[in-house]
This record gives structure tokens, C-alpha cells and sequence, in this order.
């Protein structure tokens, strides 16, 4: 996803005294950090974005879900106002917000600013533009992971989000296959087990065969074969 998500899943504190005695030292330090920066450069600084964006990453090492959450909405919407909708930074902090609002289970927030962010990285920046893949790709997942919560009631809206991550990735497969690889792989995956939940296992089979394409761990199938592209559960 963005840059922030994969610190936040790496640096998300264990239990324990230790770490937790870390990350509470580490906010506080920020906290400060971000007072100092708003009395001596002023709230719209550069540097005091930054200082409220390392802020709300030590929230996150601490625990602290929805402290974090404001601070990344304030972030996003001060680099808006300042730089503009389109300036890189501007982006990039709405993705570290869709990363928040992902991890604190807010999942369609996180869908709908993620394809914002996605698709103005892609107008802006390219669709090669390391911003841009990772953001397609947390779309991707994000979208993969509801689709996997939705399927036991709502299998017309899994496979709905398992149609849009195929999308979102499938067609710059080529762009970057060692990010959209596995990603479109788990959506193929999702489309399979809807298809088996509908009884449907040949489609889900051919969709089983996709995901195995998508990570370069089966050849390419022949023209005509396995299920048609339309299949619906």
C-alpha cells in the first residue's frame, strides 16, 4: 500500500513493557517535536506537515489507532489546501490516510480514497511511478480482503470487488510483475471461491489456473481454453 502502511505493519508495538515503554517514548518525543515546529516555523510549514505526519506514525507504534487517524486527516487536508490536490505530497498523504483508515477497519473509506489516490497518481504521475503501483496494489488487496469478508453472505458483492481488483492490477501486469503478480493472484483467488460457493468448479478451476499465471508459476493457457471471462456466480 503506501509507504506509511508498510512501516505501520512492521512497526505496529508487540505486547510487552519493553516495547511499549519504546513507542510511548517515541510519540512523546513527536508530540514535542510537532509543538516546537508549529511555534517556531508556523502551522503550514513544510516541516510541520512532516513533523504531524512522523506523529501520527508514532501513534500507530503506541497503539494509539485513532489519534493517528485525526493526525493523517489533518496532514491530508493542510497539504491539500497548501500545495494543491494534484502536488505529489498531497497524494502521498492521502495514501498514508487510506493506509490509516484501512488498519483501523474503516475498509470502505479506505476503498474509496485509495482509488482517488490511484487513479490521480496514475494522471499525474505515470503508470509506472513507484507511488502509483503501490497504490493500485493496496487497492487491489484492499478490495481482495473485503471481497474475502463479504463472500459468506454476499457473494455478488465479493465478486464484484474480486472483478474491480482485477482491474485495478490486471491490465499493468506487465509494468511491474513482482508487485501485481501476487496481488492479482489473490483476486483470482477470490473469484475461484465464489465461483465454487455458486457450484461453479470448472470456472473456478480455470480462475485457480489464472491466479497460478499471475505469479509465473504455470504457463499461459491456449487460446479457447477454460471458462469464459463473463462467468458469474
Amino acid at each position: 500500500m503506501s509507504a506509511l502502511a508498510g512501516r505501520l505493519a512492521k512497526d505496529l508495538p508487540s505486547t510487552g513493557d519493553r516495547a511499549g515503554t519504546h513507542a510511548d517514548l517515541l510519540h512523546d518525543r513527536h508530540e514535542l517535536g510537532t509543538v516546537d515546529a508549529e511555534r517556531l516555523l508556523g502551522e503550514d510549514h513544510p516541516g510541520t506537515l512532516t513533523a504531524r505526519n512522523n506523529l501520527a506514525t508514532s501513534y500507530w507504534q503506541a497503539g494509539r489507532t485513532d489519534e493517528a487517524t485525526v493526525v493523517l486527516e489533518r496532514v491530508a487536508a493542510d497539504r491539500e489546501r497548501i500545495l494543491g490536490p494534484d502536488h505529489p505530497d498531497t497524494l502521498t498523504a492521502r495514501a498514508n490516510l487510506a493506509s490509516a483508515y484501512w488498519q483501523a477497519g474503516r475498509t470502505d473509506g479506505a476503498v474509496d480514497l485509495l482509488r482517488s489516490v490511484a487513479e490521480n497518481q496514475d494522471r499525474v504521475l505515470g503508470p509506472v511511478h513507484p507511488d502509483t503501483v503501490m497504490s493500485r496494489a493496496g487497492l487491489a488487496t484492499v478490495l481482495t480482503r473485503r471481497g474475502r469478508a463479504l463472500l459468506p453472505g454476499d457473494p455478488a458483492g465479493a465478486w464484484r470487488d474480486a472483478a474491480e481488483a482485477v482491474q485495478v492490477v490486471g491490465p499493468y501486469l506487465s509494468d511491474a510483475l513482482a508487485r501485481y503478480g501476487p496481488v492479482l493472484a489473490e483476486a483470482y483467488g477470490l473469484a475461484a471461491a465464489v465461483l465454487d460457493a455458486d457450484g461453479q468448479p470448472e470456472a473456478a478451476a480455470d480462475f485457480r489456473s489464472r491466479a497460478l499465471q499471475a505469479t509465473g508459476t504455470a504457463p499461459p493457457p491456449r487460446p479457447g481454453d477454460g471458462a469464459a471471462d463473463g462467468s458469474r456466480p
